[in-house]
């Protein structure tokens, strides 16, 4: 089993929340069994714009550390 970190900035988050997305990554242990660790960090500004929501997965592999960052659209 991979070992999955997660942190929600400025809110926060709640159990449904985590439960699913550990759900989620860990069904990538099927595609790659050796994944070390995934760190997943979710962080929500203060600001009126509407694209204030951000998430960001960092993979742990042997030899380099695979980066994922995605910002709302709405």
């Amino acid at each position: 089993m991979t070992i999955i970190h997660f942190r929600a900035v400025n809110y926060n988050a709640d159990i449904k929340l985590k439960q699913f997305v550990i759900q989620r990554l860990d069904k990538l242990s099927h595609f790659y069994n050796q994944i070390i660790e995934i760190y997943v960090f979710t962080k929500v500004e203060n600001t009126s714009d509407k694209k204030n929501k951000k998430a960001e997965i960092k993979i742990s592999i042997p030899g380099n550390n695979v980066v994922v960052k995605k910002i709302c659209k709405i």
